[in-house]
C-alpha cells in the first residue's frame, strides 16, 4: 500500500557488498526433502505449502532493488490453484516501480528424474488496474500433486521513503521466510515490526546496516469467524525514511557534507500534510467561500450545531468512494462539484464547523485491515489511511466522518473503530486516543401465552441501540410482504408465523429502532410443549468450531444484550424443564453472562444479560472463548418445556406453579 509517493533527490550511492545469507534457496537446486515432503508437521491439512521465499534488497542510487524468490510445493488436488500468480505494484507515472528478471517454472519428479517445465515471456500478461497500479498475471503449466513450483523475479522502487516491507505469512503454511535488507550508511530507516515472531526476532546482524529476518513455521491465513481484519495481525516489516547524507556543492573547491532529518516530530509530519496542495486550501482561515448553513438563531448548543453542519455535508456532498489522507482537489472545487474523496468531504467538514465558531481537526487514522493492529509512537506516515474530522466541544472530542448519511454525528464505520489517530493542527499535533461513546446492545422483552389451548402467542418489542441499529439491518428493513420469505433467517423456531411486524424509531434518539413481532405457533394436541423464550439470538450456534486459533477475535464493537420472557401457564400445566441457572464469564472479564428461570404462581420468567466489554478477543483465549460461547448459545436456544398435569380437575386448586 502507498498512499504518498516521493522521490527524493539523493546522491548517487556507491554499490555495497551484499552477503549472500540463502545458500539454501538456490533456483533451481532441490533438497531431498523438498522433493519427499507430502505433508506440513504444523498444518498436516495443508493443500499446498511454501517450502521457502526470499527477499533480498539492494541499494542502487537512489532506488531499492528487491530480488523475490518464492518456493511452493503442492500437496492436494485442490493445491493446484496456487499456480495461479498475481504480482501487484504501483507503476504510477514516473515508473515508480518497476518489475524485470521474471522467470517461472514447474518441476516434477518421477522414477528419479526431474521434468522441467519453464513459463516463457509470452506467458507473463501486463495487467493495468487503473490509478497507477499494475499487475504481472501467469499460470504454471503441467502441475500436478507432488509438483514444485518456482518463481523469482526483480522488484525495483524508486519511491524510497516509505519501503513496502515484506509480510512473512501466506494464504498457505510457510515453512521458512527471510528478509533481507542492506542499508546504505547515507540512509537511516525506521523500522515498523509487527506481530509476536517478527518483533522479537534478533534481526541485527555482524555488519552494520545489514538486517535479517527469518521466521519459520508459520500457519496459512484462513478465513476464521469473527476474522474481519486480518492484515492488521499479520507477521510483517516495513520502513519510513528518518534521515539522508548529502553534499553541499562545492565551495572553492571543498565540499561539504550535510545530513536532512526527516519528520523529526509529530509537529513535522502535520505541517508537511497541511502546507501541502491542495491540503492548504482547506486550512485557509478567510472563510467567506464556505456554503451558507441556515442553523436556528435561538439555539446556541454547540452540539447541536454541529450536528446541523454535520447533517448539512452528508446530505449535500456526495462521496466518490475514495479514501486516503490527502485531497486531489482544492476547497473550491470540491465546494463547487459537492462531490469527493473521503479526505476532501471531511476537510470540507472541518472547515465549515471552524467557519461557524467550532473546533475542528483532521485526524488520520489507520483503519482496521489497513494492516496495522496499533500506531507505533514515532512520525512513521505511511500508517494512515483514512482521514476524518475530530470536533473539540468544550472537554469533548466528537469523531465525524461524513461521507455515509445513514451514520449520526459521533459515530464511525466499523473499520474506523482505533484506539488512536494523529490529529493535525497549526500546533500540537500527535497521537490521540479515538473514544467513541456508546451503548450498543440488542434488548429483547417478550410475553408469551396460550390462545384456546392451542396456539402459542408470542409478542415481542425488540429494541437495537446504536451500532446494532446501524449495522444490523435484516430484521429492522424486513418489509411486511417479504414476511414469509425471510422469517427463516432470524427465527430459532421456524414453526412460528409472523403475525405482526412494526418498526418506531425512538422519538427522543436517533440511533434506536424499536421492533414490534407477533408471532403464533400451533400447540399439537397432547405431550409436552417446548417454548423457546427468545427468538432472536446472536448466536443460534456456537461459530467457533475449529481446536484452534491464529488470529484474534473480533466482534467490531462492545454491547450488552438484555434479554427478557414471561410464559404465562394456562391451568392444567406445570413446569416440567428448564436450563439450569448460571453466571459464567471469560478469566479477564471481557466478556460475561448470566441466565436464570424463576417460576412465581403460573409466570415463568426467564431472564438473562450478555455484556462484551472489549470485542477483541487474543487467539491466546480461544479455547475459554469458544467454551464460554457454546455455554450462551446453547442456553439461549434451549426450550422451557412445559406439560398437561394429568392429575389436574377444574375444580381442584391450581398447582401449575409446582416445578
Amino acid at each position: 500500500m502507498r498512499p504518498i509517493f516521493i522521490l527524493l533527490s539523493l546522491i548517487t550511492f556507491f554499490l555495497q557488498g551484499f552477503e549472500n545469507f540463502s545458500q539454501d534457496l538456490n533456483y533451481g537446486k532441490y533438497e531431498p526433502f523438498e522433493v519427499s515432503l507430502s505433508t506440513v508437521s504444523f498444518e498436516p491439512e495443508a493443500e499446498a505449502v511454501v517450502i521457502q521465499e526470499k527477499c533480498v534488497n539492494l541499494f542502487f542510487g537512489a532506488a531499492l532493488h528487491s530480488t523475490v524468490h518464492r518456493r511452493i510445493k503442492i500437496l492436494k488436488e485442490s493445491g493446484k490453484k496456487n499456480g495461479d500468480i498475481t504480482i501487484r505494484y504501483f507503476k504510477g507515472e514516473d515508473e515508480i516501480q518497476k518489475i524485470s528478471k521474471l522467470k517461472a517454472q514447474t518441476v516434477n519428479f518421477g522414477n528419479g528424474k526431474e521434468s522441467i517445465s519453464k513459463l516463457s515471456k509470452n506467458d507473463f500478461f501486463e495487467v493495468d488496474e487503473g490509478n497507477g497500479w499494475m499487475e504481472v498475471r501467469f499460470t504454471f503449466s503441467n502441475i500436478k500433486i507432488g509438483s514444485i513450483i518456482e518463481y523469482e523475479y526483480q522488484l525495483i522502487d524508486k519511491g524510497i521513503l516509505f519501503l513496502e516491507g515484506w509480510v512473512f505469512q501466506n494464504q498457505i503454511p510457510t515453512m521458512k521466510s527471510i528478509y533481507s535488507i542492506d542499508i546504505p550508511e547515507y540512509l537511516d530507516y525506521k523500522l515498523l515490526s509487527q506481530g509476536v515472531n517478527t518483533v522479537s526476532y534478533d534481526f541485527k546482524t555482524n555488519r552494520k546496516g545489514v538486517y535479517r529476518w527469518e521466521i519459520n513455521e508459520l500457519r496459512s491465513i484462513k478465513e476464521e469467524p469473527n476474522m474481519n481484519y486480518v492484515a492488521d495481525y499479520l507477521e510483517k516489516v516495513a520502513f519510513q525514511l528518518d534521515g539522508y547524507s548529502y553534499r553541499n556543492n562545492p565551495v572553492f573547491g571543498e565540499s561539504f557534507s550535510d545530513y536532512k532529518k526527516m519528520f523529526e516530530t509529530w509537529q513535522d509530519l502535520a505541517d508537511f500534510f497541511i502546507d501541502h496542495k491542495p491540503t492548504d486550501t482547506f486550512f485557509d482561515e478567510n472563510y467567506e467561500d464556505v456554503l451558507a448553513i441556515h442553523l436556528d438563531p435561538e439555539n446556541n448548543d454547540p452540539v447541536l450545531k454541529a450536528r446541523a453542519i454535520y447533517d448539512f455535508i452528508c446530505k449535500n456532498f456526495s462521496f466518490n468512494g475514495k479514501s486516503g489522507i490527502l485531497p486531489t482537489q482544492p476547497f473550491s472545487e470540491t465546494a463547487f462539484q459537492k462531490k469527493g474523496n473521503r479526505a476532501e468531504i471531511n476537510l470540507a467538514l472541518i472547515r465549515h464547523l471552524k467557519a461557524n465558531g467550532i473546533k475542528a481537526h483532521p485526524l488520520m487514522i489507520s483503519s482496521k485491515g489497513n494492516g496495522r493492529s496499533r500506531l507505533v509512537a514515532f512520525p512513521f506516515a505511511d500508517q494512515f489511511n483514512q482521514l476524518i474530522a475530530v470536533a473539540e466541544i468544550g472537554e469533548e472530542f466528537i469523531f465525524m466522518d461524513a461521507t455515509n448519511p445513514d451514520i449520526p454525528m459521533g459515530y464511525l464505520p466499523l473499520d474506523f473503530h482505533v484506539g488512536q489517530g494523529f490529529i493535525l493542527m497549526k500546533e500540537d499535533s500527535g497521537l490521540m486516543d479515538v473514544h467513541l461513546p456508546h451503548k450498543s446492545g440488542m434488548h429483547q422483552f417478550t410475553n408469551i401465552s396460550f390462545k384456546d389451548n392451542k396456539n402459542l402467542l408470542r409478542k415481542t418489542s425488540l429494541k437495537l441501540i446504536n451500532y446494532d441499529y446501524f449495522v444490523k439491518p435484516p430484521i429492522s428493513r424486513i418489509e411486511p410482504s417479504d414476511l414469509e420469505k425471510k422469517q427463516p433467517d432470524f427465527l430459532l423456531d421456524d414453526q412460528e408465523k409472523i403475525l405482526f411486524i412494526n418498526h418506531s424509531l425512538d422519538q427522543n434518539s436517533i440511533d434506536k429502532v424499536t421492533i414490534t413481532l407477533h408471532t403464533i405457533k400451533e400447540i399439537k394436541n397432547g405431550g409436552d410443549v417446548y417454548i423457546i423464550p427468545f427468538l432472536l439470538n446472536r448466536w443460534k450456534s456456537n461459530p467457533f468450531t475449529a481446536t484452534a486459533r491464529t488470529f484474534p477475535v473480533d466482534f467490531n464493537y462492545s454491547f450488552t444484550d438484555r434479554l427478557s420472557a414471561k410464559i404465562e401457564m394456562p391451568q392444567g400445566y406445570i413446569l416440567d424443564d428448564f436450563p439450569e441457572e448460571i453466571s459464567v464469564s471469560l478469566p479477564d472479564g471481557s466478556i460475561t453472562f448470566s441466565y436464570m428461570v424463576s417460576l412465581i404462581e403460573n409466570i415463568v420468567a426467564v431472564n438473562a444479560v450478555l455484556s462484551v466489554k472489549n470485542h477483541v478477543i487474543a487467539a491466546s483465549d480461544y479455547a475459554a472463548l469458544k467454551y464460554l460461547i457454546e455455554i450462551i448459545s446453547s442456553k439461549l436456544t434451549s426450550p422451557i418445556i412445559i406439560q398437561k398435569n394429568e392429575n389436574f380437575s377444574p375444580n381442584m386448586p391450581d398447582t401449575s406453579s409446582a416445578p
